[in-house]
């Protein structure tokens, strides 16, 4: 019945396409998975939805002649109606970017992405505009990363012994405010801007991507930071639930009102 009702949906509304194998493969920065941060809590492919989602999706979107992008995880509902129509809310406020949530991550998924983008500011004479907010102290000499591990993300000792003697400070730094990866929607004009997507490229370039796990999520909330002003983001207040498939899909089949007989 769900799958029907949806269906019916989606039809006129939804265009499903095929996209090359080529577009999934691990890049060249990362080709050696002993430098993958966590290999345990996540696998190759979740790596590489989030190389994917900087690289082939925007790409795929703009060559279709789409003006924005807006991101879900397959186990991601709005559950509510949101209320108004979400591009032409863009295009009279000229909102860049959107999203549900905000949240603090941690070290080790967001490991080394303050100091290239301290680098990325420097060598591109660029201010960002609200990430010196999240920094302490709250100027350039706060972007960095701080040693502070979350259980269950404990680096090999060794490493943990290096760390130490690079004398990584234990406190103060980059917040690691993020915006949640699985609700977000923003500008392609924006996206492709020349200084906007260099630092894009750049990331991949690193292999912190894939290797760190900074995925989309970590990079597109660092150029939340960098290059989207406070009057051009929107938060969005629909009901949203990010589960299990199995709990979403309960609460949807709950939601769907069945004509009498």
């Amino acid at each position: 019945m769900l799958k029907r009702e949806l269906g019916q949906w989606l039809l006129p509304n939804v265009l499903v396409l095929p996209i090359t194998e080529d577009s999934w493969r691990v890049p060249s920065s990362s080709s050696d998975d002993r430098f993958w941060h966590l290999k345990h809590l996540w696998n190759q492919d979740y790596r590489l939805m989030g190389t994917w989602r900087l690289t082939y999706m925007p790409a795929f979107a703009r060559d279709m002649g789409h003006r924005y992008v807006m991101q879900l995880d397959d186990d991601s509902f709005i559950m509510s109606p949101v209320g108004f129509n979400i591009v032409e809310l863009f295009d009279k406020q000229s909102y860049l970017l959107a999203a549900r949530n905000i949240m603090k991550d941690v070290p080790t998924v967001t490991w080394g992405l303050p100091e290239l983008t301290r680098f990325y500011l420097v060598a591109n004479k660029i201010v960002p505009t609200r990430l010196f907010e999240h920094c302490k102290p709250h100027d350039l000499s706060g972007l960095y990363t701080k040693l502070s591990i979350a259980k269950g993300h404990e680096f090999p000792d060794e490493q943990t012994k290096d760390l130490n003697r690079l004398r990584l400070p234990k406190s103060g730094g980059w917040d690691m405010t993020i915006l949640y990866g699985n609700c977000l929607m923003w500008s392609l004009d924006w996206w492709f801007k020349p200084e906007v997507n260099r630092f894009v490229q750049l990331c991949l370039a690193s292999g912190g991507v894939v290797n760190y796990r900074w995925n989309e999520q970590a990079v597109i909330s660092m150029m939340w930071q960098v290059f989207v002003k406070k009057e051009q983001f929107l938060m969005f207040n629909f009901t949203y639930l990010h589960s299990k498939k199995s709990d979403a899909v309960k609460k949807v089949e709950a939601s769907i009102v069945h004509p009498p007989g």
